[in-house]
C-alpha cells in the first residue's frame, strides 16, 4: 500500500493505536486478542483480498480506510466490555473508566422518535 507521507504517518499512528486498543480491551482474553490482531493485520495490510472475502463495505479510499481504523479504535475502547463467566448463569463484566456509560432514561425518551409526525396507516388502508 503506497501512501503519501502525510497519510503514511496517520496510517501508522492509527495502526499502532488499533493494537493498543486491542491490548487494552482484550487484555484478559488471549484468544480474542490473537484473533483480532490477526484480522487487523489481514484487513489493513491486504485490504483487497479481505474485502472480497469478508468485508463488502470496507472503504475503497485510503483516507476512508484510515478514518475507519480510527473509528474502530474509539469503539473498542469506549463501547466494548469483556465478560467473564463466574458460574453457570452468572457473568461478571470487566468494566474500566474509559467505557461510555449511558442511562436507560435517555433511551426511553427517544422511544418512537422515528415515527413522530408520520401518518398512521393500518394494514388494510
Amino acid at each position: 500500500m503506497s501512501l503519501p507521507i502525510e497519510l503514511r504517518s496517520r496510517f501508522f499512528k492509527a495502526y499502532k493505536d488499533s493494537i493498543r486498543a486491542m491490548n487494552f480491551t482484550f487484555s484478559n482474553d488471549i484468544k480474542s486478542l490473537h484473533k483480532s490482531k490477526l484480522l487487523l493485520r489481514q484487513t489493513v495490510l491486504n485490504p483487497t483480498e479481505m474485502k472480497e472475502k469478508m468485508f463488502k463495505d470496507l472503504p475503497e479510499n485510503k483516507e476512508d480506510l484510515i478514518k475507519h481504523l480510527e473509528d474502530m479504535n474509539k469503539i473498542l475502547i469506549q463501547n466494548v466490555a469483556q465478560a467473564q463467566q463466574k458460574s453457570k448463569f452468572k457473568y461478571e463484566l470487566k468494566m474500566h473508566n474509559k467505557i461510555e456509560l449511558g442511562d436507560n432514561e435517555s433511551i426511553k425518551e427517544n422511544k418512537g422518535a422515528q415515527y413522530k409526525n408520520k401518518p398512521f396507516k393500518r394494514c388494510c388502508d
